[in-house]
């Protein structure tokens, strides 16, 4: 059975869903009210009053549904017959998860219409609530996808093209035209910039959500502070995704021999480089954020991982001993913020390294473990970001690299829930 891009993607979408199904059943077990605290709606239960359950039987249902339509794509062997039967197999999908009818789950689906439209509802003044956030961020792990699925399209609709040997110019680089295509001026799909737009469109989002809540909030406060530093984690996957398509139109362009304006082994050097410097930002970056502000770790006996950033966005902070209180350091001499004033610094953290008081679950272990793996995948993720990487020795390699970050994502989701479970019991 061939496993095409086509149902690649369609497979990992459902296994995204397949994921929230299992954090939800992981939060049944471990009692944490994550309907509560995301404020699901109840019309997402299912007949047990459970919202785990509807969501596994969904998703498996759509699992059976996409591998059953790749099987008989198998047995397609006309080059039009299987394109228009794989046209055929995404609209269905999506027909099915548009169903206007309360049959097949209708809640739930009519729960994931209303979440996407609130997502992408750009004249809200509101804060972003826990479960946009949480659901935005899951596109975010499904960029690539999205953008595979773009790439699938514009395969299905293709028109034939001939390639036109000329000199290469900087407008080719950046996709202002395409010396692949004979039939339009600007070759949309051939565009270098194609790919990395479709990936960056649910990170654009999630900056303009952190945009949005810095100046929904209070002028002097730290969460303001927190909401800026939060949109610097997602702008800094811009660089990572363009300079590496930049990259590899560009060595695809010296491997066709197309001109010799731009064939010159320093400008693929400085590109190299200025994309190592932004990927290793980017993941080091975005692990800290995880630790520190998604997940509240990183306490240490007198300090906490996040007092780093609070340090750097506030001129007036000041570090202070919690054991002597003596001043440790000061970005002004003047200081009128303390780290007395950051959160849960206001005592001495006696539990163990790195973790905090309040955990729900249990074994310290869980929590080790999940910053172990979360490191590991943010960095197979930032490979899987830059499409000039291609691991070609290794079969599907795109499709396992895209299933490693949903199950990241996953474990994100189980500890970003969990956290906010322990705020609430230690403010209780």
């Amino acid at each position: 059975m061939s496993f095409s891009l086509a149902y690649q993607s369609l497979v990992l979408l459902v296994l995204c869903a397949l994921g929230w199904g299992i954090d939800l059943w992981v939060f049944n077990k471990a009692h944490v009210p994550a309907p509560t605290i995301l404020k699901l709606s109840n019309r997402s239960k299912n007949r047990t009053g459970s919202h785990h359950g509807s969501v596994l039987k969904l998703s498996l249902l759509f699992l059976f549904a996409v591998l059953l339509l790749c099987y008989i794509d198998s047995f397609v062997q006309n080059l039009n017959s299987k394109n228009y039967f794989q046209t055929f197999s995404f609209v269905l999908i999506f027909v099915l998860i548009l169903f206007p009818f309360s049959k097949l789950f209708g809640g739930l689906r009519l729960s994931l219409l209303r979440t996407v439209f609130r997502v992408l509802n750009f004249f809200s003044t509101d804060q972003t609530e826990l479960s946009d956030i949480v659901f935005t961020d899951v596109l975010t792990s499904c960029s690539k996808t999205f953008a595979d699925i773009s790439v699938v399209f514009c395969s299905l609709s293709s028109v034939i093209t001939t390639t036109s040997k000329r000199d290469l110019h900087f407008d080719d680089v950046l996709g202002l035209t395409s010396p692949d295509s004979n039939v339009f001026d600007i070759g949309v799909c051939n565009s270098p910039l194609f790919n990395p737009l479709i990936t960056s469109i649910p990170y654009s989002l999630r900056l303009y959500q952190c945009i949005r809540d810095y100046y929904q909030s209070d002028p002097d406060s730290l969460a303001r502070k927190r909401h800026i530093a939060n949109a610097v984690k997602y702008l800094s996957s811009f660089p990572v995704i363009f300079l590496s398509a930049f990259q590899k139109k560009y060595m695809s362009y010296r491997s066709k021999d197309i001109g010799t304006q731009f064939d010159e082994v320093w400008f693929l050097r400085l590109l190299f480089f200025l994309w190592f410097l932004s990927a290793f930002f980017s993941s080091l970056y975005s692990f800290y954020w995880d630790i520190a502000f998604d997940w509240d770790l990183g306490n240490f006996r007198t300090w906490n991982l996040t007092d780093i950033v609070y340090a750097i966005l506030t001129p007036d902070f000041e570090y202070q001993d919690l054991e002597t209180g003596s001043s440790l350091f000061s970005t002004n001499k003047s200081s009128s913020v303390s780290i007395l004033d950051v959160p849960h610094s206001s005592s001495l953290y006696t539990g163990p390294p790195l973790l905090r008081s309040t955990l729900v679950y249990k074994k310290p272990i869980y929590y080790y473990l999940a910053m172990c793996l979360d490191l590991l995948l943010r960095a197979t993720w930032t490979i899987k970001l830059s499409s000039h990487i291609e691991i070609d020795s290794i079969p599907y390699s795109g499709f396992i690299l895209n299933l490693l970050e949903i199950i990241r994502r996953s474990v994100w989701i189980l500890f970003r829930v969990e956290k906010e479970h322990a705020q609430n019991l230690s403010q209780q």
